[in-house]
């Protein structure tokens, strides 16, 4: 019986987690130059929680690789080429854009 109450528990707990969504730990706020002209992956489970001139930040319900991806195929599409990448605790990458002519 207890098995059985505490296997119920347990989806209880995942229907109602899948039944409430995604909320990102952070208050949203609008996208600003200039990375609103960069064509960043914002799909509808993310959030922008930091947009400066020279800082972005952005949570996304997505696991780290996939939204690399993203990332990775939005800054090529755009440009930009991966100089540095350094896949510690947190993905960091370096990315230089070629000159336009």
């Amino acid at each position: 019986m207890k098995i059985k109450l505490n296997l119920l528990l347990v989806l209880t707990a995942c229907v109602i987690g899948l039944a409430c969504g995604w909320k990102p730990p952070c208050p949203a706020t609008t996208i600003s130059e200039p990375w609103n002209k960069m064509n960043l992956p914002l799909p509808q489970d993310s959030a922008v929680c930091t947009s400066t001139a020279d800082k972005f930040q952005a949570d996304y319900k997505a696991g780290r690789e996939e939204v690399t991806k993203m990332y990775m195929d939005a800054l090529e599409k755009g440009g930009w080429k991966m100089t540095r990448k350094d896949l510690g605790d947190m993905y960091n990458s370096i990315l230089t854009k070629a000159a336009t002519r």
